[in-house]
């Protein structure tokens, strides 16, 4: 059984994997073209980014980071709400989507109406809150390309043709999905939205380093290499694989590497 101490030790670690940011810079220069489409003065076609990335490849983590940098401004007279998040597979109709788009602006009575009137409505007070981005995560799962995700598209597209700047975050399946309308196909630039793996050792290393709070002498190289090998250079998966060996050993030398590598079995599918 785990003492006190031994627990809220586990807990710390769990909780700075959770919440750790590091800077990666394409991750960094990502969000600030975010911020740049989310401020720019308004276009008549509107623009945006698509994020994708494989599975567990920071996707979420990104727009945590955005939301955490740009949050909500409650004054005295207006309210102003730079950015909201929705995630897709919570929605089996898309009429809990406008349900849901009005709830996140905080508009009373949310699901009262329409899904038509609901959508105008919400359109109406975003303007006056002065809405951003609206992300919505796991969009390839809700959106998919048997029929079903044709309502959604119509609606996202509604959205832009209001200038709103929808931002869809998936995996490649996205191109696909926002490929079945012609216009929406060409609203989005995947290139600079595409979260790719990690390949620079010295940035793994300060990760490492971000995670553990070593000093540069105590994670060695050997460590940092087999590290990123055998993650790939997928975020997520080199974030669990980090945190699972630092909550088996305590430390994340080699040794204790490899001797929890046979746990993290995800990792033997990805090529």
């Amino acid at each position: 059984m785990e003492t006190v101490n031994q627990q809220e030790q586990r807990h710390a670690l769990i909780n700075q994997r959770e919440t750790t940011w590091y800077p990666e810079p394409a991750r960094l220069a990502l969000l600030s073209e975010l911020h740049a489409i989310a401020t720019d003065p308004a276009r008549h076609r509107t623009r945006s980014i698509a994020i994708v990335s494989e599975s567990n490849g920071g996707k979420s983590a990104l727009i945590a980071r955005y939301l955490y940098l740009h949050p909500p401004v409650y004054g005295k007279e207006a309210v102003i709400i730079p950015a909201i998040r929705l995630t897709m597979t919570d929605f089996p109709r898309v009429s809990d989507l406008s349900v849901a788009l009005l709830t996140a602006i905080g508009a009373p009575g949310a699901e009262s109406g329409t899904h038509a009137a609901r959508m105008g409505r919400f359109v109406e007070l975003a303007r006056k809150v002065k809405l951003g981005l609206i992300f919505l995560d796991e969009f390839h799962d809700c959106a998919g390309t048997d029929g079903r995700g044709r309502p959604f598209l119509r609606c996202i597209k509604a959205l832009i043709l209001q200038g709103l700047c929808v931002v869809p975050v998936g995996t490649e399946d996205l191109a696909a999905i926002l490929s079945l309308d012609s216009q929406l196909n060409t609203r989005f630039n995947f290139s600079r939205g595409r979260l790719t793996r990690l390949r620079d050792a010295g940035v793994v290393k300060a990760l490492v380093m971000e995670i553990t709070k070593l000093d540069d002498h105590e994670v060695t190289h050997a460590a940092v290499k087999y590290l990123l090998a055998e993650s790939k250079g997928i975020m997520g998966h080199l974030l669990d694989f980090m945190e699972g060996t630092l909550l088996a050993h305590g430390n994340l030398k080699l040794e204790s590497l490899r001797q929890y590598r046979p746990y993290m079995d995800v990792l033997d599918r990805v090529v």
